[in-house]
């Protein structure tokens, strides 16, 4: 997929899933009522939504709803709704794969006949890539409504001014680019760091980053969105102005997943994050999943700190899950649209409304806000004040093409373990999700490459993704599993590679660990890269790190290795005896984070693992 979108047999397999709801014969009644017979409605729905959508969908195929003059004769038949899952920039890269390109929609996704991503500028996509007039947004109806904020602990509000000041992007650039960092703010708190951490997804994925990306270039132009142009997008001083926001970034993270994970951490990772406004009681009541550390259980829990919402004194925009009911494409009949406007306006009945609203959505219609849309859940139903317009869907397009230029550069190393425990599967596994690393990787990052075993074997210079992508498949290609493991000597090398890469400082700078086991060979001990203490803060002298000392009990602080830059450890645990605990400690010193993998999934994992930088 182009700049960013997933591997189009990937994101198929990965993230559309199935919900059949309410299917089996239905008795109808009536004399111009079709015994049996059924008008199917299939709904593409962003993830969020199917936390009440299930239990509405089934009252409604249940309810036996018809619409009026479904066929010439006067009869009628049941309207019967089928919902799936489908991640809003998958639903409509689909829908262009499909109308440009002629492919087939995957076999698990049935074709749509109501589309409803989390914001309708995916479908404004769909009309201006496909070139075919899919969606009439003038009369879309929203069916719920979330604005995007920016997620702040309440402390570090607080310190910058809130809730008396209003707060938005320009004070975020102001921060990152002023020498003192958090030290400007009297009231800053030490575990909070200097460096202010803003936290940004992937917006050829993410709704909340693309949207957040519009307003970013809004502010930057000056100018109402509905007058932004291709050449404001293309000015100078617009750019510069993304670069700097951008600058504010510690890493880039490849989904939300993986960026509530770090909020759960507390305010030493995170301290700005673009989010859907109802994100926030959800993280308080404990309905969003966070991956737990070690070893990258998935668990809900409440979240401790505060947060509050910063609605963006410069403007946000509404993510207003459009009812898109799709017209000129020939699976979707006058039958089926009259049928999925029936369902559209059952979904806007107040009793359903109220159901969205038990999920800290807004209602799309005139009704009192429900118990979560309130300040003790961080959020102020006053707000947003400043309504941005809709972007041209040919200046959202050169929005996007502009990613590349404005987003924060990427130095990375690959380190990939080719020790013997390797052999076989795994080898071939890893060697598929390293060509597709880089593959997807941004195309102005800059690569290199270690392959280890109980030596480091070969080490391919940092370069340019252009200038490297042969070289670096060909080691690649050519790999052997031989060896024991030398873990921290490979790191080490790694570490100092991206440190001494030329690239400007504020470059992000990492290593993509690649292991399946524990180090047992090499000369540099874990303690020479991390200040290890125990966690009642007492430290750890010379430690080894093998995999008969136990680690549970410990607590990394920082990277000891005499580096200039911040640099970070991406780590991909392959298989069972891969050592977590060092990989937590890895992530811990250089807020990064892990994941562990499968010789099922590897490929995908290791894949994602390109979007941090």
């Amino acid at each position: 997929m182009n700049q960013g979108f997933l591997h189009t047999s990937t994101f198929r397999a990965a993230v559309v899933g199935l919900f059949a709801l309410g299917l089996g014969l239905f008795f109808l009644f009536g004399s111009n009522l079709l015994p049996g017979a059924t008008v199917p409605v299939v709904m593409w729905t962003s993830s969020e939504k199917m936390n009440y959508l299930p239990e509405i969908i089934q009252r409604f195929n249940q309810e036996r709803h018809t619409a009026h003059e479904l066929f010439p004769d006067g009869s009628r038949a049941a309207i019967e709704v089928q919902a799936l899952t489908v991640n809003s920039g998958t639903m409509s890269e689909l829908l262009i794969e499909k109308l440009r390109d002629g492919l087939d929609f995957p076999s698990e996704a049935p074709a749509p006949h109501l589309a409803s991503p989390s914001v309708d500028h995916w479908l404004s996509r769909v009309n201006q890539v496909a070139g075919v007039q899919v969606f009439d947004l003038e009369h879309t109806r929203d069916l719920a409504r979330t604005p995007v904020v920016i997620a702040m602990y309440e402390e570090m509000a607080t310190a910058m001014g809130w809730p008396g000041r209003e707060l938005g992007w320009s004070d975020i650039i102001d921060l990152a680019t002023d020498p003192k960092g958090w030290a400007r703010y009297p009231n800053s708190k030490l575990e909070w760091g200097q460096k202010p951490l803003l936290a940004w997804t992937d917006p050829f994925v993410s709704s909340t980053a693309r949207t957040a990306l519009f307003a970013a270039y809004v502010a930057a132009a000056g100018k109402p969105a509905e007058a932004l142009t291709a050449e404001d997008v293309r000015n100078p001083n617009v750019q510069q102005y993304l670069r700097r926001l951008q600058g504010a970034v510690d890493h880039y993270f490849p989904e939300t997943l993986k960026l509530q994970s770090k909020l759960f951490q507390g305010p030493r990772f995170v301290h700005f994050a673009p989010l859907e406004e109802y994100m926030l009681p959800w993280m308080r009541l404990g309905k969003v999943n966070a991956e737990s550390a070690p070893g990258g259980k998935v668990e809900a829990k409440p979240l401790e700190k505060r947060m509050v919402a910063i609605y963006p004194k410069e403007g946000t925009l509404w993510h207003n899950n459009p009812g898109g009911i799709l017209q000129n494409v020939p699976w979707t009949s006058r039958e089926q649209q009259q049928a999925a406007e029936v369902f559209v306006q059952y979904l806007l009945r107040p009793e359903n409304q109220q159901k969205a609203m038990e999920w800290g959505f807004r209602p799309a219609i005139d009704l009192p806000y429900g118990s979560y849309l309130t300040p003790q859940y961080g959020i102020d139903p006053r707000q947003p004040k400043k309504l941005l317009g809709r972007i041209d869907p040919a200046v959202a397009e050169a929005i996007m093409d502009s990613w590349e230029d404005v987003k924060k550069p990427g130095v990375v190393v690959l380190a990939m373990d080719l020790s013997g425990s390797m052999a076989g599967k795994k080898l071939e596994q890893a060697k598929e999700g390293a060509r597709r690393f880089l593959q997807n990787m941004p195309p102005h990052n800059r690569v290199g490459l270690v392959t280890f075993s109980d030596r480091i074997l070969d080490q391919v210079p940092i370069g340019t993704l252009a200038e490297n992508k042969f070289r670096l498949a060909e080691v690649i290609d050519r790999a052997r599993a031989t060896g024991g493991t030398a873990l921290y000597d490979a790191l080490k090398t790694g570490l100092e590679m991206v440190d001494a890469d030329p690239s400007a400082d504020q470059a992000i700078r990492g290593v993509v660990l690649l292991t399946d086991g524990v180090r047992t060979s090499g000369r540099v001990r874990l303690s020479d890269l991390l200040e290890l203490t125990t966690r009642d803060e007492r430290p750890v002298g010379t430690f080894e790190g093998t995999d008969k000392q136990d680690k549970r009990g410990l607590v990394a602080n920082r990277l000891v290795l005499p580096l200039r830059h911040d640099a970070h450890v991406f780590a991909v645990a392959f298989g069972d005896d891969a050592d977590l605990e060092v990989l937590r400690l890895l992530a811990e010193a250089t807020n990064s984070t892990f994941n562990r993998a499968t010789d099922k999934d590897l490929a995908d994992v290791l894949e994602r693992f390109g979007k941090y930088f």
